[in-house]
């Protein structure tokens, strides 16, 4: 069965904020990119980073916080629907867990006093 995939335009009020990781080996040389857009399409930024050698989800973590969520506050955004394709990332994000041992920890309790601001963000897992 084929399925196609496609852009979805995020619900009304809504910037989409789009987010991709990549690591050349797992570990490997990583790094990240992502993109800011409105819910008609138009780009408003993007950004790309190097995540220096590790797995895949320490990448898709820092986009998700240092550029997108922290990007998208500072633009004055307040109605955020994130895709990412890293089930993992957004498990630990939305999980009631103590990450007081997780390698990542200090990183996850930042990206969650994030979500804790007066805004909504939506996160949502992309198939590919």
């Amino acid at each position: 069965m084929l399925e196609l995939l496609s852009w979805q335009r995020p619900e009304d009020d809504f910037i989409k904020l789009d987010i991709e990781s990549s690591s050349l080996g797992n570990p490997g040389r990583a790094g990240f990119e992502g993109l800011i857009h409105h819910r008609e399409g138009l780009f408003v930024v993007g950004f790309t980073g190097f995540a220096g050698f590790g797995c895949k989800l320490l990448p898709e973590l820092m986009a998700l916080k240092k550029h997108g969520l922290l990007l998208a506050w500072e633009r004055g955004y307040r109605r955020i629907l994130c895709d990412s394709d890293s089930m993992d990332a957004i498990w630990l994000v939305t999980a009631g867990i103590d990450y007081e041992f997780h390698k990542f920890g200090a990183l996850l309790v930042d990206i969650r006093d994030l979500l804790k601001r007066d805004w909504l963000v939506k996160l949502h897992h992309t198939y590919l």
